[in-house]
């Protein structure tokens, strides 16, 4: 590469061999500012020195700049070939979320989402869960958001060895994103040993901002045992280890749980 300077001004120029694409008989020596090079480089010019040079001979840069060109496109080719792969993986992907969001909501609309319950509560009370905390990113520790919610939730079957309920609406927000609560369903049980129900199990189906649906699941440790009218008074609690929002959050914190009607 043969590099002057010029006494009028302080920009480097380089002298080239400038080849017409696909004319290398028509090669000819030019002066280009250094900035430039790269720019000619990548077009297929010879930048070690002049057309002159003993080292340059025209039919063979163009060969090399050939086969340079040919392994490029093998490049791309099999750049191309993983994107369409991980293209179908993802469309896959979205298939089978698609499937199985059917499959639920023909459960939730038959009633087999609930379970079976032959005998249900003749009398409906309403529940309301206060959430906050935080949530902790699932593939990174570091990135936490503040975390609040309301749930509201029906009794479904009220027994001495089983008590379920129905999620019939709410929200959680984090970090100003918004889960809606479609549907879901909870039940009382046992945290420990000793068989005394201390927890509620819940799981439901959220929308987010994005109309993405979302599995939530989440497990809420009483301070005591849930014995009398459950929620009256208010029942404290926490929010337990695993609780999450699908591939997104891990939950965290307490609240309060109470007898609305």
């Amino acid at each position: 590469m043969v590099i002057t300077s010029s006494s009028s001004s302080s920009v480097e120029k380089t002298t080239i061999c400038h080849i017409p694409p696909g004319n290398p008989d028509n090669a000819h020596t030019i002066t280009v500012g250094g900035p430039a090079v790269r720019a000619h480089e990548a077009h297929g010019d010879y930048i070690e020195g002049s057309c002159e040079d003993e080292d340059f001979n025209p039919e063979d840069y163009e060969s090399k700049k050939e086969s340079r060109s040919s392994e490029s496109e093998n490049k791309e080719s099999k750049a191309l070939d993983r994107a369409q792969r991980l293209i179908e993986k993802l469309e896959q992907k979205i298939t089978d979320l698609e499937d199985r969001l059917q499959k639920l909501l023909a459960k939730y609309e038959s009633g087999e989402y609930y379970g079976n319950i032959s005998e249900g509560d003749s009398e409906i009370n309403t529940f309301e869960i206060s959430l906050d905390g935080t949530a902790t990113s699932i593939y990174d520790d570091s990135v936490t958001q503040d975390m609040l919610g309301k749930l509201f939730m029906e009794n479904q079957v009220t027994k001495q060895d089983t008590t379920k309920f129905k999620i019939t609406s709410g929200e959680i927000e984090i970090g100003g994103d918004i889960y809606d609560v479609a549907f879901g369903k909870a039940r009382l049980s046992s945290s420990g040993t000793s068989g005394e129900e201390n927890s509620l199990v819940i799981v439901m189906q959220t929308i987010d901002s994005l109309d993405n649906e979302n599995t939530v699941k989440m497990t809420l440790g009483f301070t005591t045992s849930i014995e009398g009218e459950f929620g009256n008074p208010s029942e404290e609690f926490e929010i337990l280890d695993n609780s999450r929002i699908s591939e997104q959050w891990f939950l965290d914190g307490s609240g309060e749980l109470d007898l609305k009607s």
